[in-house]
C-alpha cells in the first residue's frame, strides 16, 4: 500500500526500495561503469488454468499476453485439461493460443487433485526461468504451491513469485 509523507505527497515502498538501491550504485572512478547493478528479474510468467472448455479466464488470456508480450513480457500457458468421455483429445484452447503466438501446453487432468499436474509442472519450472506463476482458478493455485514444493522451493523461499485470480463466473 501507499503511505503518506509530509506535504500531501505520497510514497509507495517498493519505488522507495527502488530509488534506494539505484542511490547506493556508485560509478567506478574514472570508468562509466557502475560498481554494482540491481539484480534483474526473468520477465517470463507461467500462467495455469484448469478448465475443459474455452471460457472466461482464456479469452482474458487471449486478449491481454500480447500486449504484455510488446512490453517485453514472455508469457506461456499451461491448460490442465479436465477432459470428460466424449469431449475432444486437445483441449479448445491449444489452437486459439497457437494462432495468437502465445506458447501453450496441455496438461491431462483427471480431475482429481493429484500429483500428475504438479509434476509436470514442477518439470517446466526445472525447466524455464520463469519469474512468476500465475493461477487463474483455486485448482490452478493449488497446484502451483505443489509443484513449487515438487521442485525444491518453498514459498517464502522461492525465487518465482505467484498470484492468484479468481476470476468471478456469472
Amino acid at each position: 500500500g501507499a503511505a503518506r509523507h509530509g506535504k500531501g505527497r505520497t510514497r509507495f515502498p517498493a519505488r522507495q526500495r527502488d530509488a534506494e538501491a539505484r542511490s547506493s550504485l556508485r560509478p567506478l572512478a574514472g570508468e562509466g561503469t557502475w560498481a554494482a547493478r540491481p539484480r534483474v528479474l526473468s520477465r517470463k510468467i507461467l500462467h495455469l488454468r484448469s478448465s475443459r472448455s474455452l471460457a472466461g479466464p482464456e479469452r482474458h488470456l487471449l486478449e491481454l499476453l500480447p500486449g504484455l508480450g510488446r512490453r517485453g513480457f514472455a508469457a506461456e500457458v499451461a491448460l490442465l485439461y479436465r477432459r470428460r468421455p466424449g469431449d475432444p483429445a486437445e483441449h479448445p484452447g491449444l489452437a486459439r493460443f497457437a494462432a495468437a503466438g502465445i506458447p501453450c501446453f496441455q496438461i491431462d487432468d483427471a480431475g482429481r487433485p493429484g500429483g500428475a499436474a504438479r509434476r509436470a509442472v514442477a518439470e517446466r519450472l526445472g525447466r524455464g526461468d520463469f519469474a512468476a506463476l500465475h493461477g487463474h482458478d483455486p485448482k490452478s493455485d493449488w497446484v502451483i504451491a505443489g509443484a513449487l514444493r515438487m521442485a525444491g522451493r518453498r514459498p517464502r523461499e522461492a525465487p518465482v513469485r505467484r498470484l492468484a485470480t479468481l476470476h468471478l463466473y456469472t
